[in-house]
């Protein structure tokens, strides 16, 4: 075993004893009763320069995830073919197929759930007279924690999401099953149903004018293996939806008034 590997494994046991420890329930609802901090606020300022890439890579996320559950649908003899158009078995399975489409539909703008995570993997940045949302993932960096620009490419998504998703399952099952691109997809979403890609509805950020960046704060492979863990306890019985939070503290307002330097926002023309 590598001393990766034993240093995960003991901080699961660590973790683990931990939860015991706490299992009483009088413990756990002390925790509960604890003042939370507030959720960073998006800067709305942001929201009309990045609706269009938001819904573009909303919609990429999305197809991806719901390809890989129609693939897991497939038959056995379907999934050996190859370079042929897959057809995907539905008349047994339509109806787990479209609960779970459901599930990544209506979980795609939750910036800390299992669909949405992908929006604290950008950082908002000013590239001329444009904003554009660019991937920070690769090398040491494992995503970014939430923040204010995260919660602004949520609410932004959440917008978007509104007009379109009574359709999206439906429409994205149709894009999965004939294997239409993510681009054509997102053509189809971003510029016919919620109109925010079409031609004039991105205004350029105005000349002069001073923007509020915040600095885009990495997640280590620890953070994300430690978030991971903590995630998946939140399943254990009693639990609940505090779990992660209860365990972390990092949800917990200890009256700590320290600004953290990387938190404060810069001035950008």
């Amino acid at each position: 075993m590598t001393p990766r590997a034993v240093g995960a494994s003991g901080a699961a046991h660590a973790l683990l004893a931990w939860v015991l420890l706490l299992w009483d329930g009088s413990a756990l609802g002390q925790m509960d009763q604890m003042p939370r901090k507030p959720k960073p606020a998006p800067l709305n300022g942001d929201l009309p320069y990045i609706r269009c890439q938001t819904c573009e890579i909303m919609v990429a996320q999305a197809l991806g995830r719901v390809k890989e559950v129609l693939e897991s649908q497939a038959s056995p003899a379907e999934k050996k073919k190859k370079g042929a158009k897959r057809r995907f078995e539905h008349s047994s399975s339509l109806g787990s197929v479209e609960g779970a489409v459901e599930d990544i539909v209506t979980g795609l703008c939750d910036a800390e759930g299992k669909y949405g995570g992908w929006i604290s993997d950008y950082d908002v940045v000013k590239r001329d007279s444009a904003l554009k949302l660019e991937s920070q993932v690769g090398g040491d960096v494992a995503g970014g924690h939430c923040r204010r620009e995260c919660r602004t490419i949520a609410k932004a998504c959440a917008g978007v999401l509104e007009d379109v998703e009574s359709d999206l399952g439906d429409l994205l099952i149709s894009a999965a099953k004939s294997g239409r691109s993510a681009g054509t997809t997102a053509q189809r979403v971003c510029v016919k149903m919620a109109g925010v890609c079409k031609k004039g509805k991105t205004p350029a950020w105005p000349e002069g004018k001073v923007r509020k960046n915040e600095q885009f704060k990495p997640k280590t492979a620890k953070d994300k293996q430690t978030e991971e863990l903590m995630a998946s306890l939140q399943s254990m019985p009693g639990m609940g939806g505090q779990g992660l939070s209860m365990m972390t503290g990092s949800d917990i307002d200890l009256g700590e008034n320290k600004v953290d330097p990387i938190d404060e926002l810069k001035d950008e023309v």
